[in-house]
């Protein structure tokens, strides 16, 4: 995330080592393409995005966006033609300082929908994501988040010929 330490310095180094980036905002994908990062190592993974800005990050080069929900796809559909998408479910983030259930991610459910959805409007779902909560405690979140995700991908393959390729 570039969000985490952007400093110039910081990021040239981690390009120089083959890093890959997760951008949230218009401003981070700037001095990205400013540093030489190219556009083929980086993720639009702000599941909050403007349709302006989708149609922005694909003018770019960016093809992998994070979704969770039905209008975002959408948009992405709409803006960034073909693209990959990967989708993050939703974690209750119990033992965490900072849960963030409440502000990312959709429901397992929801999240299958949402996979059907992208590939009838021409999507490449790629993935699925999850956060199981800043300052996590409990590491067994980490084992339900994974059996979820375990479950999404046996699901899209088994019942849609669905071959999601990446965690995050």
């Amino acid at each position: 995330a570039v969000k985490a330490n952007p400093r110039d310095a910081v990021v040239s180094t981690l390009r120089d080592l083959g890093s890959r980036f997760d951008v949230a905002a218009r401003y981070e994908l700037d001095q990205l393409l400013r540093l030489g990062v190219s556009a083929d190592r980086m993720s639009f993974g702000n599941t909050i995005k403007k349709a302006k800005d989708i149609a922005y990050f694909y003018e770019k080069g960016i093809r992998l966006y994070a979704t969770d929900s039905a209008t975002d796809v959408e948009n992405i559909a709409r803006e960034a033609p073909g693209s990959k998408v990967f989708f993050r479910i939703l974690m209750e983030g119990l033992g965490a300082d900072w849960p963030l259930s409440r502000k990312f991610g959709s429901h397992p459910d929801e999240t299958r929908r949402l996979i059907l959805k992208a590939k009838d409007l021409g999507l490449e779902p790629y993935g699925i994501s999850f956060h199981v909560g800043s300052q996590q405690r409990d590491i067994g979140q980490w084992s339900t988040a994974l059996a979820t995700v375990a479950n999404i991908f046996a699901w899209a393959r088994e019942e849609h010929n669905i071959e999601l390729q990446m965690v995050n």
